[in-house]
């Protein structure tokens, strides 16, 4: 595997282990499930509904390749017990990754993925049962 792709990888990987209190308000409703098998998924996490199969996927995955970048997927389950449905919105940051960054071009990566996952949660975490999603024919897409 290339290296730069692999250090890539990892800044990636801790810019989300860094901000991952940022998740902190899902954990009353919200289940997490790590999803970090390169071949299926790919690299990345889960948030689902515990018991409320109307809240959306919130999940988060990053990649290295083409270019350094982490998104969150917004996905409607529609009440499906098999996780499955339309997405509504996907959020983009892309990250101009260069060995040894600065400690102010990391700030400004993690403020920048703060943002989108606040913006995220405040927007789609409050979707459940009585308050549905219903179908969007078009997602909303956002660059960070």
């Amino acid at each position: 595997m290339n290296i730069k792709y692999e250090k890539a990888m990892q800044f990636l990987c801790d810019v989300c282990n860094r901000c991952m209190n940022e998740f902190d308000v899902l954990d009353e409703n919200y289940e997490f499930w790590d999803n970090s098998d390169p071949v299926n998924q790919g690299y990345g996490f889960s948030f689902f509904g515990k018991k409320d199969k109307f809240m959306p996927i919130i999940a988060v995955r990053y990649s290295g390749f083409p270019e350094a970048s982490i998104t969150v997927f917004i996905e409607n389950r529609n009440g499906n017990d098999i996780i499955n449905g339309n997405y509504v919105a996907l959020y983009t940051i892309k990250i101009d990754y260069k060995e040894n960054m600065s400690e102010q071009e990391i700030k400004e990566v993690d403020d920048r993925y703060r943002k989108m996952i606040r913006y995220s949660i405040e927007k789609w975490s409050k979707y459940n049962k009585e308050n549905q999603i219903g179908y969007i024919e078009e997602e909303e897409r956002i660059q960070f």
